[in-house]
């Protein structure tokens, strides 16, 4: 995936939790002490946000940074996307396949 899609689907979250939340851009960029054209442009893909302004929407958004990152891996291709319910963030359930060939238990016990 490509950093310009990354940032896309970044943004396309931003917005999807913003717009839950019944937010405008001007009202999230007065939460974050942004600008409302550069709320926009992040919602777009069109900037490269840095950790502080990452940080700073989070906050805006009522929402650990985690969960804001966690959001724009889940909805890569072949994820689930993360749903916004009654303006709170649900994070999608991937139940992960339990790989037998790992598990410490089948694993003999070594001795020093």
């Amino acid at each position: 995936m490509s950093k310009n899609s990354e940032l896309q689907i970044l943004g396309q979250n931003i917005r999807k939790v913003r717009r839950g939340l019944k937010l405008s851009q001007e009202d999230l960029a007065d939460r974050c002490d942004l600008h409302r054209t550069y709320i926009c442009d992040v919602e777009r893909g069109a900037r490269n946000v840095t950790f502080g302004t990452l940080l700073r929407l989070a906050r805006g958004l009522d929402m650990p940074v985690s969960e804001l990152i966690r959001t724009a891996e889940s909805a890569t291709p072949g994820r689930p996307e993360a749903v916004v319910v009654e303006g709170n963030l649900a994070a999608p359930q991937v139940q992960r396949p339990v790989r037998r060939d790992l598990d410490h238990r089948d694993a003999p016990m070594m001795r020093p």
